[in-house]
């Protein structure tokens, strides 16, 4: 779900997973497998994203959810 989220916004702000990736260091494939709900998103790459995304740490999270 989380991911999900992080994929919507990315599509609404007009930013490219190739731009996220490039930033974070997280490979392209990992990083899709992540958006589209096929691998576990970790702590680590979610606390890189939001930085490069420059959005607070709660923006893709549900107060009772974790990463």
């Amino acid at each position: 779900m989380t991911g999900n989220k992080i994929k919507d916004y990315l599509i609404s702000k007009g930013i490219s997973q190739t731009f996220v990736a490039n930033k974070t260091g997280i490979p392209i494939p990992t990083l899709n497998a992540v958006l589209n709900g096929n691998r576990k998103l970790l702590a680590e790459e979610y606390f890189v994203i939001c930085q490069v995304l420059d959005v607070p740490l709660d923006t893709f999270i549900e107060k009772d959810q974790s990463v």
